[in-house]
């Protein structure tokens, strides 16, 4: 519980933000404009107009599959809801939860360990804010993605909730 006290004193959005924001240019650097449409570098437009003129951008799109590897947190017993305890996400973390639910047949139950942390590496919105990790969760659920989520200090509440019961109920494992 002290640990939990000397937590609750940093700013996770503060340290998400210095983690994740760019570097200061150096004294006298002006910011590069982004290259002109369909290029995605400076690069890329400099070596098509000259090595590579008689080439064709971006020809064709690969469909590809990777092989990767997941490992839970923990697992609710005679359910197929894998729990992952999360203080934050880090940049592409989130990638992996939606085809481990459409591959493995599995839901999530995410334990943030506070309300309100911001995913840091996420654009600002038009006022300056960014997606919270629970929002995050909350976008997958309304796109059909077996995904809940609960904070470390709530927990112990929604284990009693008749939500978790139905959650509960919605994916329980039976043995045929």
């Amino acid at each position: 519980m002290e640990v939990k006290k000397q937590q609750l004193l940093i700013n996770f959005n503060e340290c998400n933000r210095l983690k994740c924001s760019a570097p200061p240019a150096p004294d006298g650097i002006t910011k590069i404009p982004k290259p002109p449409i369909p290029f995605s570098s400076w690069f890329e437009l400099r070596m098509f107009e000259t090595h590579l003129v008689n080439l064709e951008y971006e020809p064709l799109t690969i469909d590809y599959t990777r092989k990767h590897r997941y490992t839970p947190d923990s697992i609710i017993p005679g359910t197929n809801i894998l729990v992952e305890l999360k203080g934050a996400f880090e940049k592409d973390e989130p990638g992996k939860y939606e085809p481990v639910t459409e591959q493995g047949g599995f839901a999530f139950l995410f334990v943030f360990q506070r309300r309100d942390t911001e995913i840091a590496w996420k654009k600002p919105r038009k006022d300056g804010s960014r997606l919270l990790h629970e929002e995050w969760v909350a976008y997958h659920h309304k796109r059909g993605m077996p995904f809940y989520c609960t904070f470390e200090d709530e927990f112990a509440d929604l284990k009693k909730s008749k939500s978790f019961a139905e959650i509960i109920k919605r994916h329980k494992i039976t043995q045929h």
